[in-house]
Parts: C-alpha cells; sequence; structure tokens
C-alpha cells in the first residue's frame, strides 16, 4: 500500500488517484471554500467519496480548519446551517457539505477526518495560498520504464 505525503499526513494511493482524476473539481471546491473563509489553514476532504470515490447519490464532505485562535462564535456562525459554509452547496451537478473545526481540535471526529480523509490543502507557514498537490496518475519515466519491461 503506497502512501504520499502531504505534510505530516499520509496520503493513500487511493486519494492520490482520486485527487488527479476529480482534480478541477476539488480544485473549485477549495477556491469557494477559500472565498468564504479566506483564514482558512487547512481543507480537508472525508466521508463516503474519499473513501470510495463518487458514489452515486453521496455528497462531498469537507473540513475547514481553522486558526486555533478563532473565537468560538465564529465557528458557530459558519456551522450554522444558514450561515456562510451553507452557500456552498454545489459545483455543477455535485453536492458539498462544507463544515469547519479549529485546527487543535482534539475529538473523535477530527481524529477520523484525519485518519480516513484527505488534505486537500493548506496555508503556507507565511500564511500564503499553497495549491492543490499534483499527484499524476504516474510519472512518464515509469509509464516508459514499465513499457520497456512489457
Amino acid at each position: 500500500m503506497a502512501h504520499r505525503t502531504a505534510g505530516e499526513f499520509p496520503i493513500h494511493h487511493r486519494h492520490a488517484r482520486l485527487m488527479s482524476r476529480r482534480r478541477h473539481f476539488l480544485a473549485e471546491a477549495v477556491e469557494r471554500i477559500r472565498q468564504v473563509v479566506p483564514d482558512a489553514t487547512e481543507i480537508w476532504c472525508y466521508g463516503i467519496n474519499a473513501m470510495r470515490p463518487e458514489t452515486p447519490g453521496s455528497d462531498w464532505d469537507f473540513i475547514v480548519m481553522l486558526p486555533s485562535s478563532v473565537a468560538p462564535e465564529r465557528l458557530e456562525l459558519l456551522n450554522n446551517l444558514s450561515g456562510p459554509l451553507s452557500d456552498i452547496r454545489s459545483i455543477g451537478t455535485q453536492t458539498l457539505d462544507v463544515q469547519a473545526l479549529r485546527v487543535d481540535d482534539r475529538s473523535s471526529c477530527a481524529g477520523l477526518i484525519r485518519v480516513e480523509g484527505f488534505r486537500l490543502w493548506q496555508a503556507d507557514h507565511d500564511g500564503s495560498a499553497q495549491t492543490l498537490p499534483a499527484y499524476p496518475r504516474r510519472a512518464a519515466s515509469q509509464q516508459i520504464s514499465n513499457h520497456a519491461l512489457g
């Protein structure tokens, strides 16, 4: 079971394939979330589509991690059913569910997200944006090597 890393969290090979296959959708989701929550520190994808991609009829679940200094009232406002994150309901035909947590949240829910999900985006240490990582299906040199081995 090959893993790639995104910071200190491993990326499972199925997540890497999903990120490659659904790159445009996931980049659009990250961009929309960051417009609503510009102080996000990380954005994670989790849930059924992270575990079994593109399960018919299921929504895409995202968690926005906020700085540990965020006020509890702001977190509550973001997670309110009629709050700002509720405006991000769909991209094309895909339904989204976006919630927010503090980056230092140690609840079982936050732990499960970090184990079963994968980080799509994180802010650089200086606070600037880091783009969605590229996980190609295969590197060109690997394709050539595999072809040569027949």
